[in-house]
């Protein structure tokens, strides 16, 4: 008999639930608590709510956090259990995804949405010349 093996293609994403209404930024303790509990040291976030990196690309990520963990390592795949298990929203990257993502990544949270971005926004110099430095930062 000879033995027939499933070979998967990796696919560039996992997909955990794609939206919660009961989520909020005020639940990621809960997630890093059980991290702790389970590896012993900090979860690795690497942005919670918006940050200059979610403006550059054009996302809403103020609802949303990002953890620099491979979804294929031992904790991002323990973590992704855990999300999925607590019905958590989640987008988790396997690799960089030009104007997505810029490296492997767990995203948790709701997904990010565009922003519409206007030339002042993306601070081109004749958007900006007239605004004072103080209101750019």
């Amino acid at each position: 008999m000879t033995a027939t093996r499933s070979h998967r293609l990796p696919a560039l994403m996992i997909q955990g639930i794609k939206y919660s209404a009961d989520w909020s930024l005020a639940k990621a303790e809960k997630i890093r608590e059980f991290f702790v509990k389970k590896f012993g040291h900090d979860l690795p976030v690497s942005a919670l709510g918006q940050t200059e990196t979610h403006d550059r690309l054009g996302f809403d990520h103020h609802e949303a956090m990002d953890v620099a963990l491979s979804p294929d390592s031992r904790e991002g795949r323990t973590l992704i259990g855990y999300l999925r298990q607590m019905k958590i929203p989640f987008i988790a990257f396997r690799r960089s995804l030009a104007g997505s993502a810029t490296g492997p990544h767990i995203h948790i949270g709701n997904p990010s949405h565009r922003l519409e971005v206007t030339p002042a926004a993306a601070g081109s110099p004749e958007a900006t010349a007239d605004v004072p430095a103080e209101a750019m930062e």
